[in-house]
């Protein structure tokens, strides 16, 4: 199931170090998307949770000589973004 987390990186001082970060996390396998922000830190990775944990991910980040500092909210995954859009639409009245 793909998976979405957010987190801090505190010691990104460079578009050098934004790239390092997205080229060596994005070749792990299960890894779907990464984006760093080098002004801020902040960085989302999508993952295929059955394929990678978020502990490895973190992990190969701090490898790099990174510091994560922060998670954030973990976002939904696709699965769950799905049932709750039915259940929405379930709950709509049948009004046209």
């Amino acid at each position: 199931m793909f998976k979405r987390i957010k987190f801090q990186i505190n010691n990104i001082r460079s578009e050098n170090d934004k790239l390092l970060i997205e080229t060596e996390i994005d070749v792990l396998g299960g890894v779907k998307n990464v984006a760093v922000d080098e002004k801020n830190g902040e960085t989302l990775i999508e993952f295929d949770d059955s394929k990678i944990s978020q502990n490895k991910l973190l992990e190969a980040i701090q490898g790099l000589g990174f510091q994560v500092s922060q998670e954030m909210k973990e976002g939904l995954s696709a699965t769950k973004n799905i049932h709750t859009l039915l259940r929405a639409c379930v709950a709509l009245p049948a009004k046209f």
